[in-house]
């Protein structure tokens, strides 16, 4: 049996530990907002059609900077355009561009002309310019906001961006933030939620894992309460969740929105495996049974049926805490005291209540379970992204700084589709319906801003 080879399996699991490490430490992480779409959706085969024809709608990155009272100073004005202009260099930007940036096509007698949004070099027109954009809807919430203190620098990035591109990204937009003065910044977009999110996933695994380890140990001393065994334990537990981590890596799998489940789902298998290994093992060497005949009875009684990273957290548990258990006896194992005698007589004192105040159960059961419906009657399905999101997060205060001073995070895109064949979508019959209904969707409070192809026209 491998027991004989106890040592050599010990060793074999220690010589892991530097291996595992290694590619724990370059393990891959991944924020795909595809994954939460169902597949074989009628919705989402348009959706990609859309994509298609139009481009995805995420490949952006806003950065709203504010001011003190006005974005109408002219040293803020005039380092904005600078940013702006210095952004098109960033990686994986394509274009940039604010309302310092833009011009107003103006007729004139000799053809077309431009002419500044915003004069950045002439105060005196500052308040014209002001009023004059307050009354374009291309532009209020979108990059500026209705109290003008804050603009707004739009850069267009490549599409799809991974994590490493993201991050890449950003870093470049905080030090050229920084390289203009900007303390500042708030950002909505694909680069900057996926580099945050991602973040919060490492940070939530870590935590998750800390505070699960907490736990187990504090379970294990109160049932083993002697240092070997808890030792014994936890480092079965802790390594089989290392070997699982390291697999990971291994394999090249990247942990999605659901990793920081990982840590908290090894720890409870790996618990499970080790105090019914420990508990048998010590329950027959009480019955007088000498340890390596104790341990084949304890390897036969005790199985799993589970998928990888449980056979992972089982293989650890069955090879390095039988091999150790071995090596010790009960008494350095598990403290013998009146405190399992205790137990057992608290668990006989409920198990006798149960049996005499049946009624009362009965009753306490019946009002239990009318709550519950209650509550369940009280759960709502309105979704609001912001309650998913960290207290007091940087991505949760720029989400909520865009909704309440921009037009917000969520767009509502329609599709008009024109089904006669000799009728194109700018001719004049389709862009005065579709001003039609920008004029109803204006109206209505729940929207920000409209945006379309007739103003352009008009």
């Amino acid at each position: 049996m491998f027991l004989e080879y106890r040592k050599y399996i010990i060793a074999a699991f220690l010589m892991l530990v530097p291996v595992c490490l290694y590619q724990v430490y370059h393990l891959k992480f991944a924020f795909d907002f595809e994954q939460f779409f169902p597949e074989g959706d009628p919705d989402l085969d348009f959706f990609y059609e859309f994509i298609d024809d139009f481009e995805t709608d995420d490949n952006f990155l806003m950065i709203a900077i504010p001011n003190e009272e006005t974005v109408f100073d002219q040293d803020y004005l005039e380092r904005l355009h600078a940013f702006t202009l210095a952004a098109r260099e960033l990686p994986y930007v394509k274009k940039s561009q604010s309302l310092t940036s833009m011009d107003y096509p103006v007729k004139t007698p000799f053809g077309f002309s431009s002419v500044p949004i915003i004069h950045k070099g002439d105060p005196s027109k500052y308040e014209s310019d002001r009023r004059r954009i307050l009354q374009d809807d291309r532009f209020v919430n979108n990059l500026i906001n209705k109290r003008t203190d804050a603009l707004a620098v739009t850069l267009r990035t490549e599409d799809a961006l991974g994590l490493e591109a993201c991050s890449e990204l950003m870093q470049a937009t905080y030090a050229l933030l920084e390289e203009y003065g900007f303390e500042e910044a708030h950002f909505l977009g694909r680069a900057f939620f996926t580099d945050e999110l991602v973040r919060m996933q490492k940070n939530e695994i870590v935590m998750s894992t800390i505070i699960s380890g907490i736990l187990v140990t504090l379970i294990l001393i109160l049932i083993f309460r002697k240092p070997i065994g808890v030792y014994i334990a936890l480092s079965s537990i802790g390594l089989g969740l290392l070997l699982f981590m390291g697999a990971m890596g291994l394999l090249g799998r990247e942990f999605n929105a659901m990793a920081a489940l990982y840590p908290v789902i090894m720890l409870i298998v790996g618990t499970s495996d080790v105090i019914h290994i420990m508990s048998k093992y010590v329950d027959e060497l009480k019955k007088g049974k000498e340890k390596m005949a104790a341990m084949v009875i304890t390897i036969k009684q005790i199985g799993l049926n589970a998928a990888m990273g449980v056979m992972i957290a089982y293989i650890t548990v069955v090879l390095l805490t039988t091999c150790t258990l071995t090596l010790f006896s009960k008494e350095q194992i598990m403290k013998e005291s009146e405190g399992l005698d205790m137990w057992e007589r608290f668990l006989a004192k409920w198990y006798q209540l149960t049996k005499t105040k049946t009624r009362t159960i009965s009753i306490v059961a019946i009002a239990f379970f009318f709550t519950c419906l209650w509550g369940m009657s009280m759960i709502t399905t309105n979704y609001k992204i912001e309650s998913n999101l960290p207290i007091k997060a940087k991505i949760t205060d720029d989400f909520r700084y865009f909704e309440e001073s921009f037009s917000g995070f969520r767009p509502l895109e329609f599709a008009i589709t024109v089904n006669d064949s000799t009728t194109t979508a700018d001719s004049y019959e389709v862009l005065r319906e579709v001003s039609k209904l920008e004029d109803k969707l204006r109206a209505d409070e729940n929207l920000n801003s409209v945006i379309s192809l007739t103003p352009m026209y008009k």
